[in-house]
């Protein structure tokens, strides 16, 4: 009896995505780069100090600037950067591709070739989750450092750690929604479907916030209303993720069980 292979499917599609990683990583250290440098001239505008109560309250808590404004350096950086630009950026980036590992995949007949290999189905979608997250922590964590390292050291003065820790609830918003997406693929196969659940999740994760029922989105629960205040909930943020990984577990039964989808 030949032994399942562990991992190299893993490492092969971490492989395959070195460039996309490396150019994405650099689009966000970039956007980080703008964040700091736009502090002094945000912290001294007019329009800055009253842009909160100008907006919808639901759009305002989105953005993380509930009781706080643009001209506070924790209310800046939670609106300019953690509560919505990091998580929605590395969303974007990582959705599709953890369609197309999956979905994709079978929809383009890659997913017969793999299946005849010495892995089990299931390993195959377990990987390839893996695979995107770690993804999304090499796209992410540069940028994560580098403002962190910036706005402590800089004008800003918030702690690195706060920051880190608040980017760090970010990255786990988005392997819980790849999560979710890798689960569909798997029990589904259908590339439309899985496309339509990635992208419906992960706007509504910040939708049902600017729609003030925040107490249904993910995003509440895992980064908090306020990133940088230790807003989050850590017994919430459990249940998230231990619901999301038994979806994923449960597509991973599906997809060993049913019929792949031919091309």
């Amino acid at each position: 009896m030949i032994r399942p292979v562990r991992w190299v499917l893993t490492r092969n599609h971490l492989s395959d995505h070195q460039g996309l990683a490396a150019g994405a990583a650099l689009l966000l250290m970039a956007l980080g780069t703008g964040v700091l440098v736009a502090w002094p001239t945000v912290s001294d505008a007019s329009w800055a100090a009253t842009l909160a109560g100008d907006l919808p309250g639901g759009v305002a808590d989105m953005f993380g600037l509930a009781g706080t404004s643009l001209t506070e350096p924790t209310g800046y950086l939670d609106a300019t950067f953690l509560s919505v630009v990091f998580p929605a950026v590395l969303l974007v980036l990582t959705v599709p591709l953890m369609v197309r590992a999956v979905a994709g995949a079978e929809s383009g007949g890659e997913m017969e070739f793999l299946a005849a290999q010495p892995v089990r189905r299931s390993q195959i979608l377990v990987e390839r989750f893996v695979s995107v997250s770690l993804l999304a922590l090499e796209i992410g964590m540069p940028a994560l450092i580098l403002v962190a390292t910036g706005a402590s050291r800089g004008r800003l003065g918030i702690a690195a750690g706060s920051i880190l820790g608040a980017g760090l609830r970010g990255l786990l918003l988005v392997v819980v929604v790849n999560a979710v997406v890798a689960a569909v693929a798997g029990a589904s196969g259908r590339l439309a479907l899985t496309s339509l659940v990635g992208l419906v999740t992960a706007v509504g994760v910040f939708a049902l916030i600017a729609l003030e029922v925040p107490e249904f989105s993910p995003a509440r629960w895992l980064i908090g209303e306020l990133p940088l205040g230790g807003t989050f909930s850590p017994v919430g943020s459990a249940g998230i993720t231990l619901v999301a990984m038994v979806a994923l577990w449960m597509g991973s039964r599906v997809f060993r069980l049913r019929d792949l989808r031919l091309p």
